[in-house]
Order: C-alpha cells, then sequence, then structure tokens
C-alpha cells in the first residue's frame, strides 16, 4: 500500500477577523485568527499539490499579511512548480484555486459538480459568488477541457494510489475532499468542509453556505472516514504552530 507523508503550507501570515467567519451565526464579537494554506502530498519523487493559494495580485487586493508565493514556498523544500506532478484542486475558490497558472506540469483533479457549477451554471456569475471566484482561473479550467492534463472527477474514486477523492459538498457544490494512506492510518484533507479543527468537532460550519444540509451530512462523512485527529482543515492557525516545522512555513502533519 503506498503511504504519503502530508506537509502544511502556510503562505500567509494570520488574518483577524470575527469569528462568524469560522463559526457560522456564533462568535459575532469575537477576533479569530485564520490563515491560508495548501497541502503537498508526497513520496519518494511523487509530489501531489491538495490546492495552490492565490496569486501575488490577489494576495495583495486581499491585503493578505505575509504573502509567499508558491514558488517561494516550494523552494523552501528544494522543489519548483515544475516539480507538481498532480495538482488536485478541493474547490475554485480563489484562495484555493488562484495560482492554478503557475503549475504548467500539473495533471490538474477537480470534482464534476464544482466544474460545473463555477464554469457553466450562471448563477456562479452572480455577485455574492463572483467575490469568492476567479475568472483567469476558471477561463484557464475551461481551456484545459477535453485535454489530458484535466480530470473531472464524477464520483467518490482513487485518483493516484493511496489517494482518494471524496465528494464533500456544503461549502462549495463540488467541493472534493481527499483522503490519504499514511503510516497513522487515512488522513482527510477536508479543506474548507472545515475552515477550523474546531468546526468538523462541532459540525458547525463557516459563514460561506451554499447547501447547509449537504454539508452537515459533508461533516458525517468526512469524520466516518478519517483516523483519529486526521481529519485536517482549511485554515486553522493550529496547522502553523502546533506540529514540526519542516522548513519555514512548513509543517509535517502526518
Amino acid at each position: 500500500m503506498s503511504t504519503y507523508e502530508i506537509l502544511a503550507l502556510n503562505y500567509t501570515g494570520n488574518v483577524i477577523g470575527s469569528g462568524a467567519f469560522v463559526r457560522w451565526l456564533s462568535d459575532w464579537d469575537k477576533q479569530i485568527p485564520r490563515t491560508y494554506f495548501y497541502w503537498l502530498v508526497r513520496k519518494h519523487d511523487v509530489n501531489v499539490l491538495i490546492d495552490c493559494g492565490c496569486r501575488p495580485d490577489q494576495a495583495e487586493t486581499a491585503e493578505l499579511p505575509g504573502y509567499v508565493t508558491p514558488w517561494e514556498m516550494l523552494g523552501r523544500l528544494r522543489l519548483s512548480t515544475d516539480d507538481i506532478g498532480h495538482l488536485v484542486l478541493t474547490h475554485l475558490h480563489w484562495d484555493h484555486a488562484g495560482a492554478l497558472a503557475f503549475f504548467p506540469k500539473a495533471h490538474i483533479w477537480v470534482h464534476h459538480a464544482e466544474y460545473h457549477f463555477w464554469l457553466e451554471d450562471p448563477v456562479a456569475r452572480k455577485p455574492p459568488f463572483e467575490l469568492v471566484s476567479d475568472r483567469l482561473c476558471l477561463d484557464r479550467l475551461a481551456e484545459l477541457k477535453g485535454t489530458e492534463r484535466l480530470t473531472i472527477v464524477e464520483q467518490d474514486s482513487e485518483l493516484l494510489p493511496g489517494i482518494r477523492g471524496i465528494f464533500a459538498p456544503g461549502h462549495t457544490p463540488g467541493l472534493m475532499a481527499v483522503g490519504v494512506n499514511t503510516a497513522q492510518g487515512q488522513a482527510v484533507l477536508g479543506s474548507d468542509c472545515g475552515h477550523m479543527f474546531a468546526n468538523y468537532a462541532d459540525e458547525w460550519p463557516s459563514s460561506l453556505i451554499t447547501d447547509l444540509a449537504a454539508w452537515l451530512r459533508s461533516f458525517e462523512k468526512l469524520k466516518a472516514l478519517a483516523a483519529s485527529k486526521l481529519l485536517l482543515p482549511g485554515h486553522d492557525p493550529l496547522m502553523a504552530g502546533q506540529y514540526k516545522t519542516v522548513a519555514e512555513n512548513i509543517t509535517k502533519l502526518v
């Protein structure tokens, strides 16, 4: 069985905002830090990136503190963007998929429900969805449709040996979590199905919801699939602060 290690690449400093952003309709009076990640799943010479962060212009617009480009971040591991053979996009929000164009050699994976909504459903052009999407990324995915570089995932299935795509809608229509075989059991990179560890623990979503009922079912699904303590969130500073540091802003989760 193929087993991998998982590294969290923390590409910004902490962003401080209302607790209600990461915990829907709660904690309005609290100021909560969140930070921004993508993840490297690797073994030997296999390098699979789970999400890819955003571009420098997006980081500037969003005023993300301490932003680090993908090539700088990977350089800290003695890798380049060309070394990434596969890029799994959990969902198509700007902070998870905006840097897509910087990975010209990667094979890209995205769930069909996510692709259909953002590229083919007219409601995705409405202002609330435009706010969190990225037109350059979506245009690039449209160009890749039908080519060998893009796989549109139809159902829960193995993407690569030991790496599985898991449909987990709610935050977005086609969010795809990623199950990874590790030496400690199956880890599940849930991405923004849970912004924080607490979202999973309490089964309480963040404020960015497309389908609340589906989200609650996704919590149950991912919790049932992940080994103990291996259900990993999208924006929790604990991933940067409570795991072994392997390079600047990079921690080993498992």
